[in-house]
């Protein structure tokens, strides 16, 4: 359902600019009050980056301030003569301000906007009421209560990855991490949402791409690098920080739109296309990732000073300062890979299906990759949770949750003796050679007979195989030439096994092939049980656990400065081997071999290009200022805030000497005061410029290496 306005209150703060606050309940259809009386500071909106500036995700608040009146929890309350926890009436201090205790953390949404023209009103800032617990003062009318807002983003380690696209590009990945607070509500049904648009400025690109966006030029090799070794999704956070560092970004949202702006480009002194080469402005997307006109931002740096000029920020409270850090000359990026081995079987997961034809049932799909013997069709297929068939009187249900993703494998029936020729094959496996190291094979099985309940005892068939005549054997653990099929028992109903075999490496080459026949069921033996097979994997194994570029400054200049970055821990990377699940690839799914600047000529590994552009920002300095501010007016008469894209530059004519310009990492704008409380760092980016600056190591290390 659509969010109806609830409640719209104007109020001003003392230069006379005037706001506005609206709050949306989901559902609501009904009369829009103005019935709420503001407090002191009504309106405290809040970016906070933990004063570590590569940090990529911005998270941002809101603190609501109201007054309870005694026509607000009603009479009853002063007119008791008895013992408070005595009385008979339900004193409820919040009594019609409902938002005050949320049903969930979507059901009310905030708005605040200011007066950017007569009658026009420009949005600032978007979240929602996540109030988890309020004090409510027991004394008389009126008392102050507080609401808090956020704009959720900080939440989305709660959330697991789930896009089932084998190789995405990074921006739609982006897109997934997000969508549980941007498009729908935790229980993916559509609506509750941000409904926030992207607006995206990262000013590299993979070789031989033009200028654009590189989230959109880059993939993941495959949605398994979106799982832990384990085989369980990641959440959102966590892939969502590592997609931003690899191409040193950070996200906020701004003015309706999550914001992507890469660290570097803070350096720039405006947003601003240059002959239409998407140099310096935003592309911008909607919350679909459709494209949509860019965004230019023609003057985004305001003047730190003590005059009364337009549109300037004055230093208040006398808190200004300058903060002094030392340089620092190297940076190193650590990407894990260990476990990250591509499955050597395409379609392992049988995410990939097709309708169903010939004499496979309508409610059984067709798994691609693999092959179903012709007489098996009827009854091994691929379902899904709903699979059902409700021809019957009673339908028949055959889905089940699978292992992962969407759909699982079923296999219909028990022979007493091993069949001749298979039930499901795959034949995808990439060739495997005898200077290999040992591999893990893995597969998930769910056994069940719809007819009895408890405990089963039946044998899994499978065999593997390398060409045409090398098979695993696991009795012996070992390689033969020996056509050897294998049983897996078990004995558990109802429940997901997991089967995992560590196999020496073959000695010999060839295609690797996966063969699963139809199972044996003893204790029953009924015809109809069930055996469900997902999560096929055969990976490499490999002593090796990170992928590690260091970048350090050879620059004369700067080699006797000391300061070292910590070191950044990825999960994606530019390895250059696309057996790695987590190698960034292009849209051939080829692993990409270099990135270049906007600015510079030269190519150069990702990694490596990251570290010089955050070493560029702290080579000459590390200054860092703090202080609180006022915001005047534009020479309109309107007020335009300062927010997360604006770039606070010195210009203070009795300090001529000091003139940085500052990106804003921290920001806590009380409205109603115009009180501003920044914390900044110093972003530059033209000192180091060509490769004999920078001197580039990148290793594989079987050990995470220290800073």
């Amino acid at each position: 359902m659509a969010y109806g306005e609830l409640y719209n209150v104007k109020f001003y703060d003392p230069d006379e600019n005037k706001f506005q606050l609206q709050i949306y309940e989901e559902g609501y259809v009904g009369d829009i009050s103005s019935n709420l009386t503001l407090g002191a500071n009504p309106v405290v909106i809040s970016y906070q980056q933990d004063n570590d500036y590569f940090k990529p995700i911005i998270g941002s608040s809101c603190k609501l301030q109201f007054y309870v009146e005694e026509g607000t929890g009603g009479e009853e309350w002063e007119l008791e003569d008895t013992n408070w926890n005595l009385a008979e009436f339900l004193w409820n201090a919040e009594g019609t301000i409902d938002f005050l205790e949320p049903q969930n953390d979507r059901q009310f949404k905030v708005v605040i906007s200011y007066q950017s023209d007569t009658d026009v009103y420009t949005t600032y800032w978007t979240g929602f009421i996540i109030q988890d617990s309020f004090t409510a003062p027991l004394q008389p009318f009126p008392f102050i209560v507080e609401a808090y807002a956020s704009d959720l983003i900080g939440t989305i380690d709660g959330y697991d990855y789930g896009l089932s696209t084998e190789s995405p590009t990074c921006f739609d990945a982006i897109r997934e991490c997000l969508k549980d607070i941007n498009l729908q509500n935790g229980q993916a049904s559509i609506g509750k949402s941000l409904d926030f648009g992207y607006k995206v400025l990262c000013r590299i690109k993979p070789t031989g791409e033009s200028n654009g966006n590189p989230f959109l030029q880059t993939y993941v090799m495959s949605k398994d690098a979106m799982q832990d070794e384990n085989g369980n999704d990641i959440d959102n956070k966590t892939i969502l920080e590592s997609l931003l560092q690899m191409f040193n970004c950070r996200i906020f949202q701004h003015e309706g739109r999550w914001t992507i702006i890469s660290n570097d480009a803070m350096s720039l002194s405006s947003f601003d296309d240059e002959g239409g080469s998407y140099n310096k402005e935003f592309l911008a997307y909607t919350k679909a990732g459709v494209g949509e006109s860019n965004i230019i931002i023609s003057d985004p740096v305001k003047n730190i000073n003590s005059t009364q000029n337009n549109d300037t920020l004055q230093p208040l409270n006398a808190d200004f300062i300058k903060i002094t850090k030392r340089p620092a000359i190297r940076n190193r990026t650590n990407v894990r890979i260990k476990d990250l081995y591509k499955n050597e079987f395409n379609n392992g997961g049988f995410e990939i299906v097709t309708s169903p034809s010939g004499s496979t049932p309508s409610w059984g799909f067709i798994p691609q990759n693999w092959t179903i013997a012709s007489s098996e069709a009827s009854t091994s297929y691929c379902v899904d949770s709903d699979s059902a068939d409700t021809s019957q009187p009673t339908p028949i249900v055959y889905g089940i949750t699978p292992y992962g993703g969407t759909y699982s494998f079923l296999m219909i029936g028990t022979s007493t003796s091993t069949p001749a020729s298979p039930t499901l094959t795959n034949a995808t496996g990439d060739t495997i050679s005898a200077t290999g190291t040992p591999i893990k094979f893995s597969f998930a099985v769910y056994a069940d007979d719809p007819n009895v309940s408890g405990l089963l005892a039946y044998e899994i068939r499978w065999r593997l195989k390398v060409g045409t005549s090398h098979y695993w054997d696991v009795n012996n653990d070992r390689w033969t030439t020996a056509s050897t099929i294998n049983t897996s028992t078990g004995a558990l109903q109802d429940q997901w096994l997991l089967y995992e075999f560590n196999l020496n490496t073959p000695q010999s080459t060839g295609t690797i092939t996966i063969d699963f026949y139809t199972s044996k069921e003893t204790a029953f033996g009924n015809s109809d049980f069930r055996t469900y097979f997902d999560d096929v994997k055969l990976t490499i194994n490999s002593d090796m656990e990170y992928f590690t570029s260091t970048t350090s400054i050879d620059k004369s200049e700067y080699k006797s400065n000391s300061g070292v970055i910590p070191s950044l821990n990825n999960r994606f990377g530019m390895i250059e081997d696309d057996a790695y699940t987590n190698c960034l690839v292009n849209s051939s799914n080829l692993a990409i071999s270099s990135y270049t600047d906007f600015d510079l000529s030269s190519t150069w590994k990702l990694e490596n290009l990251m570290e010089l552009k955050r070493l560029n920002d702290l080579t000459v300095n590390n200054n860092r200022y703090e202080g609180t501010f006022r915001k005047l007016k534009l020479s309109t008469g309107f007020l335009d805030p300062i927010d997360m894209l604006t770039f606070p530059k010195l210009n203070f004519t009795n300090l001529s000497s000091v003139t940085d310009q500052m990106a804003i990492d921290n920001l806590e704008y009380n409205v109603s005061k115009n009180r501003i409380k920044l914390s900044t760092h110093t972003s530059r980016q033209g000192n180091l410029t060509v490769a004999s600056d920078i001197n580039q190591n990148r290793s594989f290390y079987e050990y995470k290496p220290k800073d």
